[in-house]
């Protein structure tokens, strides 16, 4: 054999060994979520991220902005605290604080009370924190800020460059020297442009604007318990690349840089083999941004990427999802469609457009590629076949190579248009317009059923289901067929269900229908009565195709991936990985096959194992948590974790944002509000709240928090009490009626006072006319003549008279003249007289008065004064008060004045009793008195 054959034979099996190393180092299409930014003329980009657990997370950009993500929305931090100066040059989470470096000044935010705090540290320049300590650089020192603590303590009198923590240790660049934090003595690297610096394994990887050194240590100083390792350079990787962030997680080692996001599955500097991940900002799961600020490990294994094109994501859980991007074989997304999809062996093999691609069953690696003359239709396999239908005939082309073999196409499918092929467990069926035909390649025998089959010629077929012995189930446009020894029987018709799109046999004797309006089920016996409808299609959720496990039904939908027990029916999980959202029309595909679920629809296929199944629908997802609160249309918090309940005024509007990490809109939002009212269930999809004219009271905001354990389990996100107002409490009221009874008692005194003032004047008055009265009568007799009508009115008898008048005087010194006459009884008549005669101008005077000024009970006075004066004390009390009404009124004074200074507190009764006793009013009295006066002067004249 010539020699140059055994050459080309050795460099042909090299080529293919070196090809199977690549494959076998290859990995899927990482998938990212991009978040774009808010405003379409918005060149800022994030440079920095600093998570907060599960509830958020703190974003600083380019120009010195600072705003709050909580997986729905952006929150700029200087609407909640205007009075921070902008702009921010620096920031870190630490005990649970939000620490940032503007204007020269080191502040502290609490997010939760909404509060900042300037320290006293002299020329910050650069903040960073690990779990127990905030390092703050500033130009003249290092201090630390332990936690739980706010006094710093001062870690070195020397300025450093930068400070770099790890989860391992912490490292000081002075000039362009490392250092670790503990020794300052001795370098561990020296370079003049370090950018980063991060703990991978055993080593220590340095980024500078030269590419990323790796460095290793003594590991016999190191096995030997030594304090002091020696460090060495073990290598530089990415050359002539400018480095900006360097991170770890459970994939492996993620490199950011100017030139975009790097990649290596394996720690190991010595065996590092990097993978550029692609920019694609049109493709929906595709890696955004050329220039890689920040990469940020979330607590739960999460990747963050700030780009300066969007803040990409990456779940944990992709790690294990492999993914084949479309953008890889076509320019423009709306180029085609895919048109089929199967697997044989250990590969895949799916149709687009003009193109059929070989990938791997592994990793969805491309294989192989072949570039067609002709638009795929429709694609399937049978053995180690690819079938293709195309409108200008039927092609067959070798699973292995993905070459044509013309010798296996009928020529009368060579010269008609094909729609569509599908293959069952043995044959071909092929529909060509109208007609159906069905052709055994191994036999090379050909039925055609024609167009009267199904009994209408416009029934296209769409779906086959091979059952051996039990016959072939039929999907069709018009309905469910049910083919059995060369006979079509209808099952189910398009009324029922509507246009058939898929058909799936599970192991449990059911039928699985996916169709224009949902997802039935029925048993596959002939002879079974009805259809089951488990899912219906609506306008904001559509089936795209269903595939079946051992156990479950996987519905892949617009919204995601739902999950449907074989037995049951019931979805148990709605759409929890809507990360792989299809929204678009086009068809899909699904087919599952050890233990692997393949999927191509829109933005590729992707491989989900049963593993990463479950984890996408058992994971525990992050809960909700406020991201903001605003309080009339005005900014009034970030987040509210609070021990106590938030207090608001009466008529404030409540609105919240809802926030749920990693992004909100992977399913609705349900929610309720306990307090006053009937406390329903409500749902949203935009996650913002709004609680308008709330009644004085109580609240708390509750939302729906599934976990594994408890799929209905309910979290108080947020507890509130609106103030009543003012005229609602009920201190006010009785304070008020306490003012106005305070207010309304002074008025009532004052008034009191002036009364008794002015009953103290007429009583003077009284004893000054009753005296001259008194005076009068010892020279004169007066009888006033009355008419008919009244009877005789007497003077005053004068019981005993008042203390002042000259009569008191005289009767007084008649008394003692007399006194040796007068028995007891006399004197006690006196006494009482006398008593009577001094306090019956006082309104409030009584028998107690009196029984009291005379030492005897009340009712003995009663008993003896009947017996002494022939009648009760209050009959003599009115006479006497009447008789001195009779003398004023004689003297002129006025009716009102009158009852008043002989101790009548209404006029209205003093008239009463005065006509009682001398049949007449007092102002007819004092005028019948007054024209008998006239009438004697007259006489006398």
């Amino acid at each position: 054999m010539p020699r140059f054959l055994h050459v080309r034979t050795f460099f042909r099996y090299f080529m293919a060994f070196i090809l199977l190393i690549a494959a076998r180092l290859s990995f899927a299409d990482p998938i990212f979520y991009a978040f774009p930014f808010q405003q379409p003329n918005d060149t800022t980009s994030v440079e920095s991220i600093k998570s907060v657990g599960s509830s958020g997370m703190w974003l600083l950009d380019t120009a010195g902005n600072v705003s709050y993500y909580d997986g729905v929305h952006f929150h700029a931090l200087e609407a909640f605290v205007p009075a921070l100066s902008m702009p921010v040059s620096s920031l870190e989470v630490f005990d649970g604080a939000l620490w940032l470096i503007a204007d020269d000044n080191l502040y502290e935010y609490n997010q939760n009370e909404n509060t900042l705090t300037r320290h006293d540290v002299d020329g910050p320049t650069q903040i960073i924190a690990n779990e127990q300590r905030l390092w703050v650089s500033t130009k003249n020192a290092v201090v630390a800020f332990q936690k739980g603590q706010r006094i710093p303590e001062t870690i070195s009198l020397q300025p450093v460059k930068r400070i770099f923590t790890t989860a391992k240790r912490t490292y000081f660049l002075k000039d362009n020297d490392l250092y670790f934090e503990e020794n300052t003595a001795i370098p561990v690297f020296s370079h003049a442009s370090i950018t980063t610096v991060q703990d991978v394994d055993d080593a220590i990887w340095v980024g500078t604007r030269e590419g990323v050194f790796v460095l290793h240590h003594d590991e016999l100083a190191v096995a030997k318990g030594e304090t002091s390792q020696h460090w060495y350079l073990g290598g530089k990787l990415l050359s002539d690349s400018v480095i900006s962030s360097i991170n770890v997680n459970d994939e492996g080692v993620w490199v950011g840089g100017r030139d975009g996001l790097r990649v290596s599955l394996h720690l190991d500097y010595s065996s590092v083999q990097f993978r550029q991940i692609e920019n694609n900002a049109d493709d929906m799961y595709g890696f955004a941004g050329k220039n890689v600020y920040d990469i940020e490990i979330a607590d739960n294994g999460d990747l963050w990427v700030a780009t300066d094109r969007a803040l990409n994501y990456r779940s944990v859980i992709a790690i294990n999802i492999a993914r084949f991007p479309l953008h890889d074989i076509r320019d423009v997304m709306s180029e085609g469609r895919i048109s089929g999809l199967e697997k044989d062996r250990d590969s895949y093999f799916m149709s687009v457009r003009n193109k059929l691609i070989a990938l791997s069953s592994s990793t969805l690696e491309k294989q192989r590629v072949a570039t067609l003359n002709i638009v795929v239709e429709s694609m399937d396999r049978l053995d180690a076949t690819l079938w293709v239908a195309a409108s200008s005939g039927l092609y067959a082309y070798s699973s292995a190579t993905l070459e044509e073999e013309h010798w296996r196409v009928p020529s009368m499918f060579t010269r008609q248009p094909i729609d569509r092929v599908i293959a069952d467990s043995h044959s071909l069926w092929i529909m060509a317009g109208s007609s159906v035909y069905r052709y055994w390649p191994k036999t090379e025998t050909i039925v055609n059923y024609g167009n009267e089959w199904s009994g209408d010629e416009n029934t296209r077929l769409h779906a086959v289901v091979d059952m051996d012995d039990e016959g072939i189930w039929l999907g069709t446009t018009n309905g469910i067929f049910h083919f059995y020894d060369g006979a079509f029987n209808k099952v189910v018709s398009r009324e029922q269900i509507g246009a058939v799109q898929s058909l799936e046999a599970d192991s449990y004797g059911y039928l699985w229908v996916l169709t224009n309006r949902g997802v039935y089920r029925r048993l596959h016996q002939p002879s079974a009565v009805g259809i089951e409808p488990l899912m219906f299609n609506s306008a904001e959720e559509r089936t795209r195709c269903i595939s079946l496990t051992d156990e479950a039904a996987l519905l892949v939908t617009s919204k995601g991936i739902r999950k449907l027990p074989m037995l049951v029916g019931v979805p148990t999980v709605a759409y929890n990985a809507s990360q792989f959202k299809q929204a678009s029309t086009l068809p899909h595909y699904c087919h599952f096959s050890d233990d692997t679920l393949a999927l191509a629809g829109d933005w590729g296929v992707f491989s989900f194992n049963l593993q990463t199944i479950g984890d996408l629908f058992e994971r525990e997802v992050f809960e909700a948590s406020i991201g903001a609160l605003f309080v009339d249309g005005k900014p009034w918090r970030l987040g509210a974790k609070h021990s106590e309940p938030l207090a608001f005024s009466s008529k404030s509007a409540l609105m919240v944002d809802v926030g749920l990490m990693p992004f909100g809109n992977r399913k609705e939002l349900q929610y309720r509000l306990d307090g006053r009212g009937a406390g329903n269930w409500y749902s949203t999809q935009d996650q913002r709240l709004v609680f308008d004219s709330l009644e004085p009271g109580n609240y708390a905001l509750i939302v729906k928090s599934p976990t594994r354990a408890d799929p209905e389990r309910e979290v108080t996100l947020l507890s509130f009490s609106i103030n009543a107002p003012w005229f609602y409490n009920p201190w006010y009221y009785i304070s008020f009626m306490l003012l106005m009874g305070g207010l309304g008692y002074l008025v009532v005194r004052k008034r009191t006072m002036i009364i008794k003032a002015q009953n103290r004047q007429l009583r003077e008055t009284v004893h000054k006319k009753v005296a001259t009265i008194a005076k009068q009568q010892h020279f004169v007799e007066v009888t006033p003549q009355v008419s008919d009508d009244y009877r005789h009115l007497p003077l005053p008898k004068m019981l005993s008279s008042i203390e002042e008048t000259p009569l008191l005087g005289e009767l007084e010194r008649l008394v003692e003249h007399q006194e040796d006459d007068l028995d007891e009884s006399n004197e006690w008549r006196a006494s009482v007289s006398a008593h009577i005669g001094t306090h019956f101008h006082d309104p409030e005077y009584s028998p107690s008065i009196l029984a009291k000024a005379l030492f005897i009970s009340e009712r003995s006075l009663q008993r003896r004064f009947k017996v002494e004066f022939g009648c009760t004390f209050k009959e003599a009390l009115i006479t006497t008060r009447l008789e001195q009404a009779g003398c004023m009124l004689l003297q002129g004074d006025k009716i009102s004045d009158v009852a008043v200074a002989c101790g009548f507190n209404e006029p209205s009764y003093f008239a009463k009793s005065f006509k009682a006793k001398y049949n007449c009013t007092p102002s007819q009295f004092k005028e019948d008195k007054n024209k008998e006066g006239i009438e004697k002067k007259k006489s006398v004249v």
